[in-house]
């Protein structure tokens, strides 16, 4: 298991970085401030999508996903005074 990117949300905003492909577990907890953390990727680098339901939270929580290499963001919307430890974690090559 190797981390892709990790790190705490303190305001809302797209914290990007590049996702090397195979399967992954997205995890976030802490003060959502009634925001929403959500996984997203890009095959573009323009338009973002939602990796999927169980990677977009509004309370601490987290999901398994599978996405080919590109870039991905951990984006966060809606809160107010949040602090977020979010871990996004390479688990195996799919």
């Amino acid at each position: 298991m190797s981390i892709a990117s990790n790190g705490t949300l303190t305001a809302n905003g797209r914290t990007t970085f590049d996702w090397p492909g195979g399967n992954g577990a997205f995890s976030a907890s802490g003060t959502f401030g009634s925001g929403t953390a959500s996984l997203e990727w890009t095959l573009d680098g323009s338009t973002w999508v939602a990796v999927g339901t169980d990677t977009t939270v509004t309370a601490n929580g987290g999901g398994i996903f599978t996405r080919p290499p590109g870039k991905m963001a951990v984006n966060l919307t809606g809160a107010t005074s949040p602090s977020i430890a979010y871990e996004v974690v390479r688990t195996a090559n799919g």
